[in-house]
């Protein structure tokens, strides 16, 4: 048995739902062997990886959890590359159908939210098809490409992090509002970088609004160019309604990424519960269309 898989000493911890110590104890074993027995670091360690990808996820530190399981992917690709079907592996491209998987709840609940944005895109004029086994063959399934699993790992820990802020958001009105400026940003950066994935070399240094408007507008269909300025957050908040046309959600998302890419002290008392979770949803909205319109092939 590999070393990783018998000695488990996080293990305990874990299993009595102490999961930030479980995380603290995994870190600590994997740093101890990988500074003074290279030789057993080198040992599959999958395990620990995974466990700790869940330990992070229940104590919502969901960019931790996606690292973590990505390094299980990691070292499942390298010890075991004939297996498409290891436990990292299927949490990656949430696929639920393998039953009895350790983070079977935690693919649950992110799927429960992809399948949300999803009718949420679905609903909004000139939407693409797109079903959760194209996200998932098209998009999720770059899993032996390390580059692009960070763009997988970016989706998951943007979706699972999303109720969570939801039920902060309302709790504290008047104080610092970086974790859910920072959640936001983050998946307007996936969605830039999932326009940079789609473009000529030459092309990846330059602007959102360019990579928009100049050179991949006609693949997206956004009709005439977006307005990639905005005189700040509240602006961008006073526009949001329901179900905007994907024009405009591409346009609010292209604002917010250089809204908040250069300042994070933004006078945004009313930034709430209602369009925070409409602004999220135009952040998706824009990713999926990305992933419809530039990764899915068009029939």
């Amino acid at each position: 048995m590999p070393y990783f898989d018998d000695n488990t000493p996080w293990y305990d911890a874990f299993n009595k739902g102490q999961f930030p110590l479980a995380v603290k104890i995994g870190l600590w074993q994997l740093n101890q062997a990988r500074t003074t027995q290279p030789t057993v670091y080198a040992a599959p360690k999958g395990t620990p990886f995974y466990f700790m990808g869940m330990a992070a996820f229940a104590s919502h530190d969901y960019q931790t959890a996606t690292f973590f399981f990505d390094a299980a992917v990691a070292e499942d690709v390298r010890h075991y590359p004939n297996n498409n079907n290891t436990p990292a592996l299927l949490f990656m491209r949430l696929d639920k159908t393998e039953q009895g998987q350790a983070a079977q709840q935690v693919v649950d609940i992110v799927v429960r939210r992809l399948e949300t944005a999803l009718n949420n895109y679905a609903g909004r004029r000139k939407a693409r098809k797109l079903t959760l086994d194209d996200v998932r063959k098209h998009f999720l399934d770059h899993l032996k490409r390390p580059r692009l699993r960070s763009l997988t790992a970016t989706i998951i820990s943007f979706l699972a992090e999303w109720d969570y802020r939801l039920q902060m958001i309302d709790l504290a009105p008047d104080v610092s509002r970086e974790p859910f400026f920072t959640h936001l940003f983050r998946g307007c950066l996936l969605f830039e970088s999932l326009l940079k994935e789609k473009v000529f070399k030459s092309y990846k240094r330059e602007t959102l609004g360019k990579l928009v408007n100049n050179h991949l507008g006609a693949a997206l269909s956004i009709g005439k160019p977006v307005k990639t300025k905005s005189p700040g957050l509240q602006a961008i908040l006073r526009q949001l309604k329901q179900n905007q046309k994907l024009r405009t959600a591409i346009q609010c998302t292209v604002q917010t990424r250089n809204t908040l890419g250069h300042n994070l002290v933004w006078a945004a008392t009313s930034l709430n519960h209602r369009n925070y979770d409409l602004l999220a949803h135009d952040i998706a909205a824009s990713c999926l269309h990305a992933i419809a319109c530039l990764y899915v092939p068009q029939k």
